[in-house]
């Protein structure tokens, strides 16, 4: 409970350095956040949104921020899940060739 309550923390400061002028989401989203994802994927979500919002020129929505943040950390895993099923057909591919002796 203490370390949620750290990461919580952390995040918060990460947000609040980064956007300033958005008020920072609840400690609630950000557990919601941190059951369903890890820690660094949060962490890099949040600084994506905070990039956007400077492109904007800051003029983003609390609302909308935790809507960007969900977003992003959902294309994140789809993005690492695409690249582990490549991985996983190139090592099958390679097998294939290395037993049938094409490699």
């Amino acid at each position: 409970m203490q370390a949620d309550l750290k990461k919580n923390e952390a995040l918060l400061a990460v947000w609040e350095k980064a956007m300033p002028d958005i008020l920072a989401t609840s400690h609630g989203q950000l557990n919601l956040w941190l059951e369903m994802y890890t820690f660094p994927d949060v962490r890099h979500s949040i600084c994506e949104c905070a990039s956007k919002c400077l492109r904007l020129s800051g003029k983003m929505s609390a609302d909308y921020t935790v809507r960007f943040v969900s977003s992003a950390l959902r294309h994140r895993i789809e993005k690492r899940a695409e690249a582990f099923a490549r991985k996983q057909e190139l090592s099958a591919a390679q097998s294939v060739a290395e037993t049938s002796g094409t490699a």
